[in-house]
């Protein structure tokens, strides 16, 4: 499971599984602190609506993309839902038209 969440102008990101599963996740984590920051931002960008059930965004900062980041992201999303792939063929460190990690500013 990940959590993502703002805390103090950072971003925490918690990911957790159960103490059955650590063999497999344990893989996982030690590529995941292999990278550099940003490819962990574009592994979650990837990782977040591929894998995610359950998200929720500020409406401000959704309506900060522009049409073609908002379509990539919902193609994500749909191809996800409509058609899984094998999780251990999906590169979660493809390039994405849009950063889940950006900051927004309000006027």
């Amino acid at each position: 499971m990940v959590n993502v969440f703002p805390q103090n102008n950072r971003t925490i990101v918690l990911f957790s599984w159960l103490k059955e599963d650590s063999n497999t996740y344990s893989e996982f984590l030690e590529q995941l602190l292999s990278l550099n920051s940003e490819e962990k931002i574009q592994l979650l960008n990837n990782l977040i609506p591929a894998y995610s059930e359950n998200v929720a965004y500020n409406p401000d900062y959704i309506d900060s993309w522009n049409e073609h980041e908002k379509k990539s992201y919902l193609q994500v999303l749909q191809q996800s839902i409509h058609t899984p792939v094998e999780k251990s063929k999906r590169n979660l460190l493809g390039q994405t038209p849009y950063n889940l990690f950006q900051s927004i500013t309000n006027d």
